[in-house]
């Protein structure tokens, strides 16, 4: 109910997969359709060519520090109308194997 009224999305990003696992509200955030699991590289094709880099910059230095913040704001143009809209993200990683290597991460999203 708290997640409803904020307004914000979830994600989990399973690592091995390369796949994402969203609710109806991320979906809608980055206006496609709703779908048990969709591969990471289309969530990456949203986001605009200039942002794609520091995005990508930031999710490295998350999965290279469990101390460091995954927090950022960035541009993305929607499936379904191509409208650019600005997104905050934050994440963490949620799941890591017995020698800390990530496999998961969960994010929010809010536009």
């Amino acid at each position: 109910l708290a997640l409803a009224a904020s307004d914000i999305g979830t994600a989990v990003y399973d690592l091995a997969a390369q796949a994402v696992r969203a609710d109806a509200r991320t979906f809608a955030i980055f206006g496609l359709p709703c779908a048990d699991e969709t591969p990471f590289a289309l969530w990456r094709e949203r986001v605009h060519p200039d942002d794609r880099e520091p995005v990508q910059a930031a999710l490295d230095a998350l999965l290279a520090s469990p101390s460091t913040p995954y927090r950022i704001q960035y541009r993305i143009h929607r499936a379904d109308d191509n409208a650019l809209r600005r997104i905050a993200a934050r994440a963490i990683v949620s799941r890591r194997n017995g020698l800390g290597t990530p496999l998961e991460v969960i994010a929010v999203t809010q536009d």
